[in-house]
């Protein structure tokens, strides 16, 4: 129970200093409420579209067009145009210019029809940034101050600020670095002043930008790792490949740091190729290149300066350039002909209006005839209407007293609504600390890093609801490395209060107590949880399935014991092409068992390199859109087949492999999922 007391303790503290929203999740559980109508789904899918632009682009895309329908349905005008400079964004970032133009210029359209002149703004700025890839500066300085003047007249500081750093980010590009520099700080000045992290991280990195182009290679640096922290906590991945890149091009103009540079870009080139980022990954290429010059490796100097070319070749060709400058022509003549089929109007509009003159003098004279013909009637209906009025208010007097009976009733349920939707919102703030807590508990990427370095391990963690009953556990204890993936009873709330509970237990049991064989680890875990719980008369039947793996190295390579709690592991010996399987035990933790078999440790020498995966029963009993699940024997061929490939692709080929079975299905338990490489 001291175990129980302290977590409880660190809970009610925690709740009140940490708090991340999983926002994604939020938005997706209120699209599929049944009530929500079409103004607050188009918010929402806009909402969608801009959260997944960090992490999935043809998603943000799936969501922005969603959006632009439901927007056109209802005649939104303010949404259509967001919703086409949400597509044009990823087209932006995956190098699709003419298709980014196209719907910047869409959004510019119905701007300018229905005068919306913030959302005009934003279109220029956004057209500006299309320019300057295409590396049409003055086009792009044009536009982008087009937009700031309107900007500054409506006293938009956000976009103010965005103009400012586009319009630095020419004037380097120009050479102009002092120019660049103090319109660079100007937008980071106000991004500071309105508290707007993506601005800073962005400002400050041009900043940094600035001074490598100067060949001031120490300050570039500064502000680079300055701002990759920030990048890093905003866990924007664009923001930080576009980071990391920048960092590596420094190293790599330093000959005696060119090795820091090649995985700094390994990693940077994962995330671009998750964003498509088409630009991104030519810039990665030719970075590359220029280091294995530098090292007069010229075979690899020339292969990627090929893949750079080829890129660059899809990106900027005649047809491409052509089909742009189309498009902004297109848009001045359509401009030109409404320009002119508007001043017709008016002058057929001024000749109705003369002619509208005479015939309304005729008609008033002939009213006026009338008016004194009608009054004597009126005077007498008048009479008749006075009469009539008196018996209505008489009549609006009862109404009035039943008016306010309603509207006692009508405030009684109000009051009721609002403190129904108080005390859920309390409830989903406590979820989304507990979240944060849940994260906090877990072995941290640079303690995973610290033991099994960054580049030999992955993991794909998919709660399904806010917070997991999943978790993973690693530490090391006298050389030997202890691995733990386990499955809690249930998921959201009440499986995240068991995962909390394994880990503390596993900490004591492995940690504090110095347990090391695998089974007596699962023995231990077992009787603490069926103590803790008092699951002996509280009839409490909560546990967890679960995976214990310890690797020692040896002289003649790494011996492994594993023992599972209905827990499998999965290996690969790379050399000897052996894919295999260790089966678990059929006994679970915690709960009341009649004659439970005993735990055993399994134990194996694997020749190295090899290759270790381990994962919940989320991943094989996930549905598809058929209500058919994964398997656990389609998981061993999917195993199977990627651990062929290099380590570094095999986490995009389980993670799409899932993808494309459950497709829209509804998720129906947490996905946990952890692959690791010995060497």
């Amino acid at each position: 129970m001291k175990f129980l007391s302290i977590f409880f303790l660190s809970l009610s503290i925690t709740l009140h200093t940490l708090a991340q929203s999983s926002k994604i999740d939020s938005l997706l559980l209120l699209l599929q409420k049944q009530t929500i109508n079409d103004s607050t789904k188009l918010k929402t899918l806009g909402e969608l579209s801009a959260q997944y632009r960090k992490v999935n682009p043809s998603k943000s895309i799936y969501y922005a067009e969603k959006a632009l329908i439901i927007a056109e349905k209802i005649k939104d005008w303010q949404g259509v145009a967001y919703s086409h400079r949400l597509i044009g964004g990823i087209h932006r970032l995956q190098g699709n210019y003419d298709q980014a133009l196209t719907a910047y210029f869409a959004s510019l359209k119905v701007c300018e029809k229905y005068e919306l002149k913030d959302d005009i703004a934003k279109a220029l700025n956004n057209i500006g940034l299309v320019y300057r890839s295409q590396k049409n500066l003055e086009e792009a300085l044009h536009y982008h101050q087009k937009s700031l003047s309107l900007a500054q007249a409506l006293k938009d500081n956000e976009l103010i600020a965005n103009n400012l750093n586009n319009i630095g980010l020419i004037y380097r590009a120009k050479n102009q670095i002092d120019d660049c520099i103090e319109s660079t700080r100007q937008a980071l000045r106000i991004y500071q002043k309105i508290k707007h992290q993506e601005g800073i991280i962005n400002a400050t990195n041009n900043i940094g930008k600035a001074f490598e182009k100067a060949d001031k290679l120490d300050s570039a640096l500064y502000y680079y790792q300055n701002v990759l922290a920030l990048a890093e906590k905003s866990q924007n991945i664009n923001l930080i490949s576009e980071n990391l890149v920048s960092i590596a091009s420094v190293y790599s103009q330093q000959p005696q740091k060119t090795e820091l540079a090649m995985p700094i870009l390994e990693k940077s080139l994962q995330y671009a190729r998750q964003m498509n980022n088409k630009e991104r990954e030519m810039d990665i290429y030719k970075i590359f290149s220029e280091i294995y010059e530098e090292k007069g490796d010229e075979s690899q100097a020339l292969l990627f300066y090929k893949k750079s070319v080829a890129i660059k070749d899809s990106l900027f060709t005649k047809e491409k350039n052509h089909q742009i400058a189309q498009i902004q022509v297109s848009y001045e003549s359509e401009k030109k002909d409404q320009e002119l089929a508007l001043k017709n109007s008016e002058i057929k509009q001024q000749a109705l209006l003369r002619n509208f003159l005479i015939i309304g003098i005729l008609a008033f004279v002939g009213v006026i005839v009338w008016l004194i013909r009608n009054n004597r009637q009126k005077q007498l209906l008048n009479k008749k209407l006075d009469e009539q009025k008196q018996e209505i208010l008489v009549q609006n007097e009862e109404l009035l007293q039943q008016q306010e009976e309603i509207l006692t009733h009508r405030d009684f349920i109000e009051a009721a609504n609002q403190e129904l939707a108080k005390q859920n919102a309390f409830v989903q703030k406590s979820i989304q600390s507990a979240s944060t807590i849940q994260k906090a508990v877990l072995p941290s990427e640079l303690k995973m890093t610290n033991i099994l370095n960054q580049d030999n391990f992955f993991l794909i963690n998919l709660p399904r609801d806010i917070v997991s009953g999943d978790f993973y556990w690693v530490d090391v204890l006298d050389n030997q490395t202890f691995i733990v993936l386990a499955d809690c009873t249930g998921h959201g709330v009440a499986g995240a209060f068991m995962s909390m509970i394994g880990t503390m237990l596993l900490n004591k049991v492995i940690l504090e107590e110095k347990t090391r064989e695998p089974h007596l680890i699962l023995e231990k875990l077992h009787q603490n949880i069926f103590s803790a719980l008092d699951q002996a008369h509280s009839k409490d039947e909560n546990g967890m399935e679960i995976a214990v793996c310890r690797i020692e190295k040896t002289n003649n390579g790494v011996q492994l014991k594993f023992a599972g709690a209905k827990r499998m592991m999965y290996y690969f010996e790379v050399n000897q092409l052996i894919f295999n399987e260790l089966v678990e035990n059929r006994r679970a933790i915690g709960g009341s068992q009649e004659n439970p078999p005993a735990f055993e440790s399994q134990q194996i020498e694997l020749n190295l390199p090899a290759y270790i995966y381990l994962c919940s029963d989320g991943f094989a009993d996930q549905n598809n859109l058929n209500r058919k699940k994964f398997g656990e024997k389609n998981l061993f061929e999917l195993l199977k087949n990627a651990s062929q490939l290099p380590f570094t692709q095999q986490k995009n080929t389980i993670w799409q492999a899932l993808q494309n079975h459950q497709n829209t299905a509804e998720q129906r338990d947490d996905i946990l999922f952890m692959g690791i490489k010995i060497s």
